[in-house]
């Protein structure tokens, strides 16, 4: 499977031929950390606490969620909820509501 938008990018249509190369991902998370989730998770270790003790999938799945939002302020504010969220014992982060 390979999206429209990427084939639009690389100017590619059905039926081309592509080379393609894999390799594993050995990053920690195999997902980028924004800034503002880095910085809340330095700021609140008992929430570190609880993030790295979760299952990868669970935290890609935060990381995934505040990653795709394009304002940085809804970043912070997302990042914020969740770790709150995590502090609480919630591991699924619920409706993102501002903190006080």
């Amino acid at each position: 499977m390979f999206s429209k938008a990427n084939q639009k990018k690389l100017d590619i249509s059905q039926g081309d031929s592509l080379h393609v190369i894999m390799q594993e991902d050995t990053s920690n998370d195999q997902a980028l950390v924004t800034e503002e989730l880095e910085a809340v998770l330095l700021r609140y270790y008992e929430a570190y606490e609880v993030f790295e003790n979760l299952l990868p999938g669970k935290q890609r799945n935060i990381i995934f969620m505040i990653y795709h939002l394009k304002d940085s302020q809804k970043r912070v504010d997302t990042a914020l909820n969740a770790m709150k969220n995590l502090k609480m014992g919630t591991h699924y982060p619920i409706k993102f509501e501002k903190l006080l």
